[in-house]
């Protein structure tokens, strides 16, 4: 079965299945370069982003993979906010010591 054949076959292929709680903490990153982009443990193809609100633009703790579809349920989701906020707040300030 080659790569392609591969992913088609786990595209959507959790879409149904019961949401899964996960601690975002213990979840294997992407890279090193984001600290909410995670891949997904039930296909480990997929990534989880970790989801916003579409009004506030807060996290919210329902996400699913972009792969195969599978929910899951942050339960250290006040952490994740926690650590948007100091990344925001960093973001902030070295964009003022710029405009110095």
């Amino acid at each position: 079965m080659d790569k392609v054949d591969e992913m088609d076959e786990i595209v959507a292929s959790n879409v149904y299945n019961a949401p899964i709680t996960v601690v975002h903490a213990k979840l294997e990153r992407i890279s090193d370069n984001s600290i909410f982009r995670s891949v997904c443990p039930a296909c480990t193809k997929g990534t989880l982003l970790v989801r916003r609100d579409h009004t506030t633009f807060k996290l919210i703790a329902e996400d699913n993979c972009i792969l195969c579809g599978q929910q899951f349920v942050y339960s250290d989701i006040d952490n994740l906010k926690k650590k948007a906020g100091e990344q925001n707040e960093a973001g902030r300030n070295a964009g003022k010591k710029g405009r110095g």
